[in-house]
């Protein structure tokens, strides 16, 4: 749940929350416990919860199959990192993606405002 909370918000690190203590990590989810909220529905964090005025970024990746599960596994520490070690790296590609077509996204619409602000200042020397 926290890590999915920390994608939806933009965080770009989840390597950095998941290799504190613990107890750091207890605490946080006690004081930012699922709480329900309008218009967000059921959320994560601290109240109040006031709609931003930046765009959302929301991505849905696919499954991820491991080849081994069942107690078996479980009991395989090696394993068990590995899994773990596969499914940060496919939410850290991810948010890289995602924080990249932020970017795009940005450029393009400084790009438009330049042009139009360009388009005004012309119009205005020239009319």
């Amino acid at each position: 749940m926290i890590h999915f909370w920390l994608r939806l918000s933009g965080f770009r690190d989840v390597n950095s929350l998941e290799n504190r203590d613990p107890k750091v990590l207890e605490r946080f989810a006690d004081i930012a416990g699922p709480i329900l909220s309008v218009p967000w529905g059921l959320t994560v964090g601290a109240p109040p919860f006031l709609p931003l005025p930046v765009p959302i970024f929301i991505d849905v990746l696919e499954p991820i199959y491991f080849e081994h599960s069942g107690p078996e596994a479980a009991d395989d520490e090696s394993y068990v990192e590995e899994c773990h070690q596969r499914v940060l790296d496919a939410m850290q590609l991810a948010l890289d993606q995602l924080m990249q077509e932020r970017r795009l996204m940005r450029r393009e619409q400084l790009r438009a405002g330049l042009h139009r602000a360009t388009h005004v200042f012309s119009r205005a020397t020239h009319g």
